[in-house]
């Protein structure tokens, strides 16, 4: 999928944004592969005022009908967050509470690493973490689906909250409406940050 709108946002930062995002999702066999790559950029009066690109690779391997193995990778690179980047390392175990009809729920969590390099400073973390995530997804009908992806990861030097809400509806065979609502917390946010950021889109998705 491709995804191109506008949105809002508060926190660190309060400006109309541009959003850009590539999806890809992948079956073999008993494996499963997940892309996601999002950027935000902004500018007001002749200065950027945001900046913000993600990326989450996510390999599933379901040897069991409910449950199943996962490697979780995340990499952000946020000019206002005070950090240069972060780079999320996940290993863990899901299972599918809910797998049939229109309604779908899995949870999974895990160990792994957090590695963080502070703006002002330049200097270098690294982290030990548990990480829990779940998702949702509801077949409203056809035509509409709504999806929240929650998941909270509790660092040796902070924690970290992230939902991402998004509702759609499709316009015709390859083109859809979608309207999000992401929220993140940071229990311990670089100086001069926000530990809240929410921001809004509104956006035309693309299905190839």
């Amino acid at each position: 999928q491709a995804e191109l709108g506008a949105g809002s946002s508060t926190g660190d930062t309060d400006e109309k944004a541009l959003s850009v995002g590539l999806s890809f999702h992948r079956n073999f066999g008993a494996w499963e592969h997940d892309l996601d790559l999002d950027f935000d950029y902004a500018r007001s009066s002749g200065e950027t005022k945001r900046q913000k690109f993600v990326t989450k690779y996510e390999t599933i391997w379901r040897p069991w009908s409910s449950a199943f193995l996962l490697n979780y990778t995340e990499l952000e690179l946020d000019r206002f967050s005070g950090y240069d980047y972060r780079i999320v390392e996940n290993i863990g175990i899901g299972f599918d509470l809910l797998s049939k009809g229109s309604h779908k729920l899995r949870v999974e969590g895990g160990p792994g690493l957090r590695f963080s390099q502070f703006k002002e400073t330049g200097v270098n973390e690294t982290e030990f973490l548990g990480r829990l995530s779940t998702t949702y997804d509801w077949k409203i009908s056809d035509s509409m689906s709504l999806r929240d992806r929650a998941s909270v990861i509790f660092a040796s030097e902070s924690t970290t909250l992230k939902n991402a809400l998004s509702f759609s509806a499709q316009l015709n065979a390859h083109l859809a409406a979608r309207l999000s609502f992401d929220v993140q917390y940071d229990s311990a946010p670089p100086l001069g940050t926000a530990a809240w950021d929410t921001s809004t889109r509104a956006t035309l998705v693309y299905g190839f």
